[in-house]
């Protein structure tokens, strides 16, 4: 494993705004739209800014490896995961999964739209990506490879699929978004 870090293909290119808004001045565009569009690139830097910290703030308190259930006397918004940019600015964005630790040994509370997908297979997918998210997540704090972070969520994928608990029923609690 290499010492190196890598450049995240996925990650957003940054924008010189002095260069788009000479580009904006020389398109077709009225006043107005480059206004609008100037305007909505501020408000999206603004709250990438506000992301960092509180994604900071979440870093603080994981590296100072304080379990969940010793976070809990903070802001709950101080203990939910901000809404990424690339969602937030997007229309069409949906949120369909939101899990909760109930505290030490407690299981999960989830919160799903488990019909957002027509197949089951979809989720399968959905959790699949959401592994590789953490795998470099975890990778990237931990300066552990994440192929082996992947490795070890695959063992506790089996181990947890193999282990019979209260006839398959989840630890913890599960809204399904409908009232």
């Amino acid at each position: 494993m290499s010492d190196e870090t890598q450049e995240d293909p996925n990650a957003p290119e940054e924008i010189d705004l002095t260069e788009l808004e000479a580009t904006l001045s020389e398109s077709d565009l009225t006043e107005e739209t480059r206004e609008q569009i100037l305007n909505e690139l501020d408000q999206m830097y603004q709250q990438r800014e506000r992301l960092i910290g509180q994604l900071q703030q979440i870093v603080a308190a994981q590296n100072e490896n304080r379990p969940p259930h010793e976070v809990k006397h903070l802001p709950v918004e101080e203990r939910t995961c901000p809404i990424p940019p690339q969602a937030e600015g997007h229309p069409e964005s949906i949120e369909i999964l939101r899990l909760w630790i109930e505290g030490e040994h407690k299981g999960l509370t989830a919160m799903l739209l488990p019909g957002v997908f027509q197949d089951p297979y979809m989720w399968g997918a959905a959790l699949v990506e959401v592994a590789r998210h953490i795998a470099h997540g975890w990778g990237e704090q931990f300066k552990v490879n994440p192929n082996e972070v992947l490795d070890r969520l695959a063992d506790g994928w089996d181990n947890e699929v193999e282990r019979e608990n209260d006839g398959d029923q989840p630890t913890g609690t599960t809204y399904t978004g409908e009232s």
